[in-house]
């Protein structure tokens, strides 16, 4: 079993059916909002990094740490949530045209 949602952890679902007929994806949304986290986390981590190798107090670095951790977690945000979107768009499923596809392919 747990050989199983190892492999498949990326994966989602089919659409059940229920879903409005023309519902778009989300992960150019995602995508788009991580990568803005991701560089301004990476900006904020940098820029108080500087500050705090020179004259400043020590909350400066703790800052700074705090904003590389957020920029982290930001980075591995944008790889998944790419692999996941690369992924359902190799299924053919990405949202767009076949969202509301039920298992047989109709309405």
């Amino acid at each position: 079993m747990n050989e199983q949602r190892a492999r498949t952890w990326l994966r989602r679902p089919l659409p059940s059916g229920a879903e409005p007929r023309k519902a778009r994806s989300v992960y150019r949304t995602r995508l788009g909002l991580a990568g803005f986290g991701l560089l301004l986390a990476t900006a904020a981590a940098t820029y108080l990094g500087v500050r705090a190798a020179g004259d400043a107090p020590a909350g400066y670095l703790a800052a700074a740490v705090f904003f590389g951790m957020i920029a982290v977690v930001a980075a591995v945000n944008v790889v998944v949530v790419g692999l996941r979107w690369r992924a359902t768009r190799r299924d053919g499923h990405d949202g767009d045209e076949n969202a509301g596809i039920g298992e047989y392919g109709q309405w």
